[in-house]
C-alpha cells in the first residue's frame, strides 16, 4: 500500500515536475558557470569571495523563486507571497548572521586574550556549545509552546526575548576581561542560541498550511543560510580586520540584533494568511 501511494503521488506530480523542468533548458548553463565565477572569484580575491558567492547564489534564488511564481502560484502565495513568513525570514536571516558570526569568532577571542590552548577551549567551550544548544532548545521549545497556550504569538514573543538575551550575552564576552566572566557569559550565549532554533520551525510551520509546508522548508533555509551563516563570519572577521578589534567586531555583529527584533514585532502584529 505505501509503494502504491507513493506511486500514485508521483504520477500525479508529473504535469507540475514537467513544467518545471522545461524551463531548466534555457538556463542550465547559469549552474556551472555561476560556480565557476563563484570558485574563481574565491582563489583571486579571498576578501570578496564570499560575498560575491552570496551574490551568485542569491541570483539564483530569485530565479528559482519566479519559477515557483509562475508554475506554482498557490505555493508562492503561502511562503514568499506571504507577509508573515517574509518577516520570519528576515528575522531569523537576522539572528542567524548574528549567531554564526559570534559562535565563528567568541572562541577564538577567549584563545587570544586569556592564553586557552586549543585543547582547553575545544573541551570547555565546545562542550558548554553541545550542553548549552540542547538545554535551550528543549527549554526554549517548552516557554514558547506555553506561551502560545495563552497568546497566539507566544512563540514570536519567546524568540524576541531570546534572541536580545543572546546579543547581550554577545556583547559581555566580547568585553569580558576575565576568563571566569567570559565562560558564564558564552554558556549564556550557548543556552540563548539554542532557544529559538525549535520554535523557528513551529513558527514556520505554523504559518504556512500543510500542504506547502515542503517548499516552505526549502526557502527557510535557502534565505536565511545565504543572509545569516554565508555572511556571519565573513562579516565578523571583516569587520574586526576593519576596526582592529575583534571584539569590537562582535558587538557590531550582536547589534544586528536590533534589526531581527524590528522584524519580530512586524510578525506579532502581521496576521498569517
Amino acid at each position: 500500500m505505501l509503494y502504491l501511494s507513493l506511486f500514485r503521488m508521483v504520477e500525479a506530480s508529473q504535469p507540475l515536475i514537467a513544467r518545471n523542468l522545461l524551463s531548466l533548458p534555457r538556463h542550465w548553463f547559469l549552474l556551472p558557470a555561476a560556480a565557476l565565477a563563484a570558485i574563481a572569484q574565491t582563489l583571486l580575491a579571498p576578501m570578496h569571495g564570499v560575498p560575491a558567492a552570496v551574490l551568485i547564489a542569491s541570483a539564483a534564488a530569485i530565479i528559482w523563486a519566479r519559477g515557483v511564481s509562475l508554475h506554482d502560484p498557490d505555493a508562492f502565495r503561502a511562503t514568499l507571497g506571504n507577509n508573515a513568513f517574509r518577516w520570519l525570514l528576515l528575522g531569523f536571516s537576522a539572528v542567524l548572521f548574528m549567531d554564526f558570526s559570534a559562535s565563528f569568532w567568541l572562541i577564538p577571542l577567549a584563545q587570544r586574550r586569556f592564553g586557552l590552548d586549543a585543547r582547553l577551549a575545544g573541551a570547555e567551550l565546545g562542550g558548554l556549545m553541545i550542553v548549552g544548544g540542547i538545554i535551550g532548545s528543549v527549554l526554549g521549545g517548552l516557554i514558547a509552546d506555553h506561551w502560545r497556550r495563552r497568546t497566539p504569538v507566544g512563540r514570536v514573543w519567546t524568540v524576541l526575548i531570546v534572541v536580545i538575551l543572546e546579543a547581550l550575552a554577545i556583547g559581555v564576552a566580547a568585553q569580558a576581561t576575565s576568563y571566569p566572566s567570559f565562560r558564564i557569559a558564552f554558556g549564556i550565549f550557548c543556552l540563548a542560541s539554542g532557544g529559538w532554533t525549535g520554535v523557528a520551525a513551529a513558527l514556520g510551520l505554523e504559518l504556512v498550511p500543510r500542504v506547502h509546508r515542503g517548499t516552505a522548508i526549502a526557502v527557510y533555509f535557502l534565505v536565511t543560510t545565504l543572509l545569516g551563516p554565508g555572511l556571519g563570519a565573513w562579516a565578523g572577521g571583516a569587520f574586526a580586520d576593519w576596526l582592529e578589534s575583534l571584539s569590537q567586531a562582535m558587538i557590531g555583529c550582536a547589534a544586528v540584533a536590533v534589526v531581527a527584533v524590528a522584524f519580530f514585532i512586524k510578525l506579532a502584529r502581521t496576521p498569517p494568511i
